[in-house]
């Protein structure tokens, strides 16, 4: 387990001199002060971590530290390119909220740009989270990657013995079609994953956000899971994508495949 933090580097200001650049010692001694502050920031932070985690539960994760100064999305995703892990988990606090339909967040870079799976905490996440972690809902929409993705789900799963739900939401069309294709789902996954404790559950609504949030409030879902695909940044900015809206949702972890 890797613990990475990275803190925005201070601006370097260069005055051009004749044939040499004059830097602002300044600025430089800002750098080593930032530095300082964050490392000081990290270990009291390890600190508070590691006196609420059994002393030798932590030791089995063998955790790795990284502390550094720059841009946290191009560093993080630096990193995993080079070291690609199992899954990227990252947190996401309140005043992060309120800007997530904006390009350039860290959380929807991360997601969009690794090619691993990435789980999102959302900051009111219950404490309780794990100990109550018994209902996951997948949304479909009938593409070939998702038996990947439901593959990867229900590994992910079994140790935990949750049940997992396969949503599909019609939006107002080819209602019987959905129906017999979400049949057809069930089916296959009926016979690949006999043991598995999973449904497939077909809702009507012509809004996606909406009808997934309603879905999580009425069966009590302890994380939702889903698919996106990679966008041209026109594409990202002009028509934000799903996974890009619900990533912010208030309560309910998110964890979310690369297709």
């Amino acid at each position: 387990m890797v613990l990475y933090h990275s803190s925005p580097r201070p601006e370097f200001l260069t005055i051009p001199y004749s044939d040499v650049v004059v830097y602002d010692s300044a600025l430089f001694l800002n750098y080593e002060m930032t530095e300082k502050l964050t490392n000081r920031k990290f270990e009291a932070f390890l600190n508070d971590l590691t006196a609420s985690i059994d002393p030798n539960r932590w030791e089995k994760a063998r955790p790795e530290y990284i502390v550094k100064i720059g841009e946290a999305d191009d560093d993080i995703l630096s990193y995993i390119q080079i070291h690609p892990p199992k899954m990227v988990v990252m947190g996401i606090r309140g005043e992060d909220a309120r800007s997530g339909d904006m390009m350039g967040t860290i959380t929807t870079r991360v997601i969009f740009n690794a090619k691993v799976q990435v789980l999102v905490i959302p900051e009111k996440t219950s404490d309780d989270w794990l100990q109550r972690f018994k209902t996951i809902v997948y949304t479909t929409n009938f593409e070939a990657f998702d038996f990947i993705a439901l593959d990867k789900l229900l590994k992910l799963a079994k140790p935990f013995d949750c049940k997992v739900i396969c949503l599909h939401v019609n939006q107002g069309k080819n209602g019987e079609l959905d129906e017999a294709m979400l049949e057809g789902m069930k089916q296959a996954l009926c016979e690949k994953y006999p043991s598995a404790a999973f449904d497939c559950r077909l809702v009507h609504n012509e809004n996606l956000p909406e009808a997934i949030d309603q879905f999580i409030l009425d069966n009590q879902i302890h994380l939702l899971a889903l698919t996106t695909h990679r966008r041209n940044v026109l594409s990202q900015f002009f028509n934000p994508s799903f996974a890009r809206k619900m990533v912010l949702h208030p309560q309910t972890p998110i964890l979310v495949f690369h297709a």
